[in-house]
């Protein structure tokens, strides 16, 4: 059964709607697990979810909600339409990593490519800094390289440092699609081993150290991808990147 199918069957029964109601609306502190409140809220949203979308949002912008990206899914489930700007709205008060993770997933399916786009040229630093914060969870498109270098350069030093996060955090995205083609296509049960190593210190940021060698064909290939810049960026894409800060 469908999830939203599911919630709406909850709805109807009597008894779970008002163990919804308790745990829902009742003091955070009375909840017994991580979920069980966004879980509640998903219920009691069925019936009446402009009162609940607030709560949602509430939670998780407060950084002393220890489960708050839970309530993104609440809120993308209950207000579709108005998502993408309630999301970007709550980047904007720097919300705990985990929340600002379970955004960036959903702002690809809430039709928030456009507003990034415009966030990366907004004269308020913050909301530069926020489009930096998600952009490596978009959809991977040429223009993001563009967009982040050219933020590095920017006068704001906040600013300057979320694009060179950015920037690096795209260089991840794109070695990782890389190497999962490459362990996808790799015969050779010792070079996949390698592969697979390699993918795993791609993706654990807290790790220590630089992205590590890739292996492609026996061949060991820079981290930064062969014949890129280190944002992963062709010499052609630097010569447009050049051009348009000149026309600033």
């Amino acid at each position: 059964m469908h999830h939203l199918a599911l919630f709406r069957e909850f709805a109807k029964c009597p008894d779970i709607l008002a163990l919804a109601e308790e745990v829902g609306y009742g003091p955070y502190e009375a909840s017994k697990m991580p979920g069980e409140k966004a879980a509640a809220l998903r219920i009691l949203g069925i019936r009446d979810p402009e009162p609940v979308v607030r709560l949602a949002l509430e939670l998780l912008k407060d950084p002393e909600t220890t489960d708050g990206e839970s309530y993104v899914q609440v809120v993308s489930a209950l207000c579709p339409s108005e998502a993408a700007k309630h999301f970007l709205t709550a980047l904007l008060l720097n919300p705990p990593g985990r929340v600002v993770q379970a955004i960036g997933r959903k702002l690809g399916r809430v039709g928030a490519t456009e507003m990034v786009r415009q966030w990366f040229h907004d004269e308020l630093p913050a909301k530069r800094i926020a489009a930096c914060s998600v952009v490596d969870f978009l959809p991977q498109a040429e223009e993001w390289d563009l967009e982040v270098l050219l933020l590095a350069d920017d006068p704001n030093s906040d600013v300057s440092d979320a694009a060179l996060v950015a920037g690096d955090s795209l260089r991840r995205a794109r070695i990782t699609a890389d190497l999962l083609i490459s362990i996808a296509n790799e015969r050779d049960l010792s070079h996949r081993w390698v592969l697979l190593d390699a993918l795993i210190n791609v993706g654990d940021l807290h790790g220590g150290g630089a992205v590590p060698p890739v292996v492609r064909n026996g061949a060991k290939v820079s981290g930064t991808c062969h014949g890129h810049t280190p944002f992963g960026t062709t010499q052609k894409k630097q010569e447009e990147i050049e051009r348009r800060s000149r026309q600033n």
